[in-house]
């Protein structure tokens, strides 16, 4: 399509809006980008997420892209849905094929993320599709935010039997050992050392 190219990412993201699939597949089958950005910079997968479950998942289906960046602070879709704590999305996006080690302006990955946002199962889910758990974000890996925000040790334990670096040196100078010796559940020394 060539004319009103630039109009049909919007009217997508508003058939999106207001939950009207059967438009927007009209639209994607008359070649409507649905990888296109509007004026802010959202894609129509950014839209479909903040409104409905179902279009997600058949923009997906219909190929988009499932690692597009999402704001200024460049997280991934995949971040997104992390901080949205909607594990079916996230699940999808990585069948899909979203990196899942992608890194922010700020250095975070959906690992970091999902431990700040204390989204345990999706925690598991990142880590059991490979997620690198010594990926630094200001000198912290996944295992000092796991123990800075007292997971139970079983989740710590689980991040240092996934290779995590217990020899980290924060950009503080401070180890691993010195933070898990302040960490009230004292068996996470125990676990890790």
């Amino acid at each position: 399509m060539k004319d009103g190219d630039a109009v049909l990412p919007t009217i997508l993201m508003t058939a999106l809006k207001k939950n009207r699939k059967e438009i927007c597949r009209i639209l994607i089958e008359r070649g409507a980008d649905i990888n296109a950005s509007d004026s802010l910079g959202r894609s129509a997968l950014v839209v479909a997420a903040k409104h409905s479950a179902a279009n997600f998942y058949f923009l997906i289906s219909k190929g988009a892209d499932v690692n597009v960046r999402v704001n200024d602070e460049s997280e991934t879709i995949l971040m997104l849905a992390v901080k949205m704590k909607r594990l079916g999305f996230c699940r999808r996006l990585l069948e899909g094929g979203a990196d899942l080690n992608a890194i922010s302006k700020t250095g975070k990955t959906a690992l970091i993320i999902a431990i700040e946002m204390r989204f345990k199962s999706c925690v598991r889910l990142l880590m059991d599709a490979g997620a690198d758990v010594n990926i630094k974000e200001c000198g912290k890996t996944a295992i000092v935010y796991a123990i800075e925000e007292f997971y139970p040790p079983s989740y710590v334990q689980a991040i240092a039997k996934r290779g995590a670096d217990l020899n980290v040196t924060m950009n503080d100078g401070e180890t691993l050992l010195m933070l898990a010796a302040r960490n009230p559940f004292l068996i996470v020394l125990e676990l890790i050392f």
